[in-house]
């Protein structure tokens, strides 16, 4: 059993893996340039949404203009409901935390 454990380098055998390797053939490299090209239009594509979408109220004042007043004062609007309610809610948890501890500090 103690012989099976031992290294083959101190019996003196050689042992020859080339049989075991897979034959090497040249890169497709027309598979390479595709995939790159598909990854480089996908991040073009992705940072060219975000700038587009900026211009989508210049789009849509082009088909309506006549709504562009309304548009602008329910961004507004919106935009203000949002703030005051983050704003509110984090005032609101501090002082539930705040209340916390003082009430766990008395007792």
């Amino acid at each position: 059993m103690v012989g099976v454990v031992e290294p083959a380098a101190d019996e003196g055998l050689d042992v020859d893996s080339t049989s075991c390797l897979p034959n090497p053939k040249t890169p497709n490299y027309a598979v390479y340039k595709m995939v790159f090209s598909i990854l480089g239009v996908t991040f073009f594509l992705t940072f060219l949404e975000a700038y587009l979408l900026r211009l989508q109220h210049i789009v849509a004042n082009m088909y309506y203009p006549h709504r562009e007043r309304a548009r602008a004062v329910w961004l507004y609007n919106h935009i203000l409901i949002v703030n005051i309610s983050f704003k509110h809610g984090t005032c609101t948890k501090q002082l539930k935390q705040y209340l916390k501890c003082i009430i766990g500090h008395r007792q």
